[in-house]
């Protein structure tokens, strides 16, 4: 469930005006690179500047928000086609992940939900 601020068409239409150059981004796109990661997930992801970052940087990208407002921000932004930007929550990523209590055997003694 999303904060109620987020999820607001109007609000997250300037959401990022409140923030500066997100020099704060900088540290996790250092540490996708040094752990030469190629697929990301940000769960969370808000108005989508981290993901972008991250996109632009040569990583495959899903990004996920349960406020539909602040997603759609994020989709509106230059190279938001280089994001997966599922129509999921994170109890939907959560819940299928292998290993997940109550799915089915998968490989190597992990589970699989269907």
């Amino acid at each position: 469930m999303s904060d109620p601020i987020y999820n607001h068409d109007r609000l997250a239409a300037v959401y990022d005006s409140f923030d500066a150059e997100r020099h704060d981004l900088d540290a996790y796109v250092a540490l996708a690179a040094e752990l030469d990661s190629r697929h990301v997930i940000d769960l969370g992801c808000g108005t989508g500047c981290l993901a972008l970052r991250l996109a632009a940087a040569g990583h495959t990208v899903i990004a996920v928000d349960p406020a539909a407002a602040s997603v759609q921000v994020a989709r509106t932004k230059p190279c938001s086609d280089q994001v997966t930007w599922p129509r999921s929550s994170l109890a939907d990523i959560s819940s299928s992940r292998p290993g997940a209590p109550g799915g089915e055997p998968g490989k190597n003694g992990t589970t699989r939900r269907r």
